[in-house]
């Protein structure tokens, strides 16, 4: 996943329009200067647990609503953990 973030942001910076597209984005959400400079290399550092910390942080279970499209035969087994 990470591979594939990296790659799609390197490709997004691969025009003029994109890289001013990546930078009005750091500069509304105040990323700093070093944002597209940094940004591969701080997605790489990322670990597992850092994922799950975030999450834990900011999402809220309860408040969430899952959504499962599919054949109910198939994909009821595999979501009924989560069922109310």
């Amino acid at each position: 996943m990470k591979n594939n973030l990296a790659g799609l942001f390197i490709m997004q910076n691969a025009s003029r329009a994109g890289v001013i597209s990546r930078l009005n984005f750091a500069d509304t959400h105040k990323l700093g200067p070093d944002y597209l400079s940094s940004y591969v290399k701080r997605l790489m550092a990322l670990t597992p647990e850092d994922v799950r910390r975030i999450a834990n942080e900011y999402l809220t279970p309860d408040k969430m609503s899952l959504v499962v499209v599919g054949d109910e035969k198939t994909v009821k087994s595999q979501v009924t953990q989560w069922a109310q």
